[in-house]
């Protein structure tokens, strides 16, 4: 399994300060000859009504195989258009954005269109229905499927010069990935460079400096594939714009961990462990006079980026009847619940 090592922090301007690197409890030989097996999928429309080809890869996943176009999420809610450069400059920190290259969509294909990170992992979901914005896990996993990081490169670009610097001669495309050399755009600048010698995506996952997904820093992960073998991952800012990948299927949820509940002061915590390789975007607690309660029920929120689930029952519950609490938290691609207490109100 291909793991992430991250090597220093947080610097505008430089691209390899991660890579994906192997490592076992014995030496691992990569095999140079790749053996990639996959078949073309159903597809999918976007909310926008544009369609994208696919591809289901022998390890069971679905990418589409062309870069993100879409301009509405899921839900049909729009995403900021900012085709100005002095516009996408001056975006507040967790204002979703997007845009075509110089503003002009005759080059969304193939290109696709460049989006900020609050934007890739906003829970309205970028992506069609049913797909979403991969993780780094989802990436890891392809490019292990791919041979290695150091080793997929080639496989995953177009052939000829039409979207690649050139020569180009050493892409094969094996992959039926079809990646194009879109670059990305500048978070402060609003400019668009490296292309098309580079290839850039957004992954779900927030880090800046220490690889903790809980990081007060303001990345977001990418995978980088400029014209060598090697595919690599850094550090972006989250106002950088960059193209988007779909995979088909369900996100992981958080995870949570040991909770507490005081039954005399009605309140109740639970660690959140795991949050899925992507954001938090809200936790708390939530009950009812019915068993399994959501955070449709009664609540109380402790807002994005939460560690920790916590809260009391307020107001106080009627004398004489049964609750029901647990803790929730939410990220990117939906709810997960922690265990449930019951206690009869005093």
């Amino acid at each position: 399994m291909i793991k992430l090592t991250l090597i220093s922090g947080c610097i505008r301007g430089c691209l390899c300060i991660a890579i994906l690197t192997f490592y076992s409890c014995s030496p691992q030989v990569i095999n140079p000859t790749l053996n990639i097996s996959y078949s073309n999928g159903n597809g999918v429309v976007d909310i926008d009504g544009n369609s994208y080809s696919s591809v289901i890869y022998g390890n069971g996943q679905e990418w589409i195989s062309e870069n993100l176009r879409a301009t509405h999420f899921a839900n049909g809610d729009q995403i900021l258009d900012v085709p100005d450069p002095s516009g996408w400059g001056s975006l507040q920190l967790t204002q979703v954005a997007q845009s075509s290259y110089n503003g002009d969509n005759q080059y969304d294909v193939p290109y696709g269109r460049f989006y900020n990170w609050p934007a890739v992992t906003d829970n309205r979901n970028v992506c069609p229905t049913g797909w979403r914005t991969p993780t780094l896990n989802d990436w890891e996993n392809l490019l292990d499927y791919f041979g290695g990081s150091e080793l997929s490169g080639h496989a995953m670009r177009m052939t000829g010069t039409s979207f690649w610097s050139p020569p180009n001669d050493e892409a094969t495309n094996a992959s039926g990935f079809s990646a194009v050399g879109a670059g990305e755009r500048d978070n402060i600048t609003g400019g668009f460079f490296i292309i098309p010698s580079f290839a850039s995506w957004w992954t779900t996952l927030d880090s800046c400096g220490t690889g903790s997904p809980f990081s007060s820093g303001n990345c977001g992960f990418a995978v980088l594939l400029g014209q060598q073998d090697e595919v690599i991952a850094d550090e972006s800012d989250w106002g950088t714009g960059k193209t988007v990948r779909c995979i088909k299927g369900q996100g992981p949820l958080p995870i949570l961990g040991n909770h507490q509940f005081n039954v005399s002061t009605l309140s109740l915590s639970a660690e959140i462990v795991d949050n899925g390789g992507a954001p938090i975007v809200d936790a708390g607690i939530c009950w009812n006079t019915s068993s399994n309660p959501t955070f449709n029920d009664q609540t109380q929120h402790n807002g994005p980026g939460s560690v920790i689930a916590f809260g009391d029952i307020f107001p106080e519950p009627t004398s004489g009847l049964t609750y029901f609490v647990r803790a929730f938290a939410t990220n990117t691609f939906g709810t997960a619940y922690g265990v449930e207490e019951s206690f009869i109100a005093p």
